[in-house]
Order: C-alpha cells, then structure tokens, then sequence
C-alpha cells in the first residue's frame, strides 16, 4: 500500500517539475555583486541546480554524523574487547593463586 503511495507521489512530483521546467525556459539573468560578470541561465536550471546542491549539502551534514556515530561505536567497541580481555587475565591469574583458602 506505501509502496504504490511512495510512486504515486514520486509520479506526480516529477510530472510537475516537467511542467515547470517547461514553461520556465526564459532566460534569467545573474549577477554577482562583486563583479560585473552577468550570465542569462534558463530559471529551471536555476531551480533544479538549488534542488541538487541542496541534496549533496544535506548527504555531506548527514554523513558527517552519521560517521561521528560510527566512530564512537567503534571506540566503545575497542574499550569492550579491552575490559573482556583484562577479565580474562584476572581469571588466569586467579586459577594460577595457590588454593590455601579452599575448604574441603
């Protein structure tokens, strides 16, 4: 049932982004306040280049967390091997104590 809403939405979203890059094909002109270079660019390309950098900034913030993430799990990870390693050698070290404490 998602599945077939997640497309319909998907399909109607790009039939309209079709729309609008259709009827946007007048040139727009940019410029930069710091020089005097001016560019005429179609307004789609305008809109659609914002929606990609747009993506590419929210992956690159996104990754970023996400690999903090992954590197405090994997210290934690590094700090649990650590503490199971240390028992073990509290373990062995106990085994090898003589055994005069022993009731019997």
């Amino acid at each position: 049932m998602f599945k077939i809403l997640k497309w319909l939405i998907f399909f109607s979203l790009s039939v309209v982004l079709v729309i609008f890059a259709m009827v946007n094909r007048d040139n727009v002109e940019l410029s930069m306040p710091v020089s005097d270079l001016k560019i005429a660019v179609p307004l789609y390309i305008i809109f659609f280049g914002n929606i990609v950098i747009g993506i590419i900034l929210g992956s690159v913030f996104s990754m970023k967390s996400k690999v903090k993430g992954y590197m405090v799990k994997r210290n934690n990870i590094k700090e649990i091997n650590a503490l199971k390693n240390e028992i073990s050698g509290i373990q062995v070290d106990n085994e090898l104590l003589p055994a005069h404490n022993k009731k019997g």
